[in-house]
């Protein structure tokens, strides 16, 4: 069965909580899951067991998601858990601080995955690389639990537990993997950063908040072009980029 898994915690260090912060009227997570929830595939978040994040099982509970405990620092093995405790088979990965994910670019991902269905791992690639790498934060990913498990029985790098689809793309010689480049359509794009997790991420969230009343009902290339056309938020963004690469 194909689902999706959102990982999600209250720990960030840079933007606490940012998950539950306001965001077109709901909170960061809630408007990602109802943006998810027309395409039909079952939506499962996968948190924590560290005491930090009960405040958001509670909230889990109480907005009726679907949900599963694991690992803080084995993120790998968190996913594994959820995909096995309600049966998934094929995983698409999604992270939680972004809302501004893109439904018809994640919905021609998984066609190319029903075209494609014996391999491991789908993605598009821009510039090189998974768009995962990508801090536009409008992507996911698709992978299947049998890669997942493979990847924890067989590799032993500690970078591999805690990046789930890492060890995936970085040993293509033992993983089954389609890749689409995207990197001519998105190339003006690269230094647009939508992903949150700096408090001057959500400041600029809500900047584009003001622009753009429906977020859910836009898609990306109308606020990547706008953002374009915004000197101070380009910029802005811009040395975000740049502050927070490693």
């Amino acid at each position: 069965m194909l689902g999706i898994i959102i990982q999600a915690r209250l720990g960030s260090t840079r933007l606490p909580a940012k998950i539950l912060k306001p965001f077109q009227s709901k909170t960061i997570l809630s408007f990602l899951v109802d943006k998810l929830l027309p395409l039909n595939i079952p939506v499962i978040i996968a948190t924590t067991t560290s005491p930090s994040d009960d405040e958001l099982v509670d909230y889990l509970e109480k907005n009726n998601y679907k949900y599963y405990r694991g690992s803080e620092s084995n993120v790998l093995e968190r996913y594994i858990e959820s995909a096995e405790f309600f049966g998934i088979d094929k995983i698409i990965r999604i992270t939680s601080d972004n809302p501004f994910l893109d439904t018809d670019i994640l919905q021609k991902l998984i066609a190319n995955f029903e075209q494609n269905p014996d391999h491991d791992y789908w993605s598009f690639v821009l510039n090189n690389k998974p768009t995962v790498l990508s801090h536009i934060g409008i992507f996911a990913e698709l992978v299947s639990l049998d890669a997942l498990r493979f990847l924890r029985d067989n590799f032993s790098d500690p970078s591999y537990s805690e990046h789930v689809t890492f060890g995936i793309y970085n040993n293509p010689e033992s993983f089954k993997i389609h890749f689409v480049d995207i990197t001519n359509e998105f190339s003006k794009y690269n230094n647009i950063r939508l992903t949150i997790d700096t408090p001057e991420d959500y400041e600029n969230t809500q900047l584009i908040e003001k622009e753009f009343k429906n977020i859910s009902k836009t898609n990306f290339f109308e606020i990547g072009n706008y953002i374009l056309s915004n000197q101070k938020l380009k910029e802005s963004m811009e040395q975000i980029i740049i502050n927070n690469t490693k």
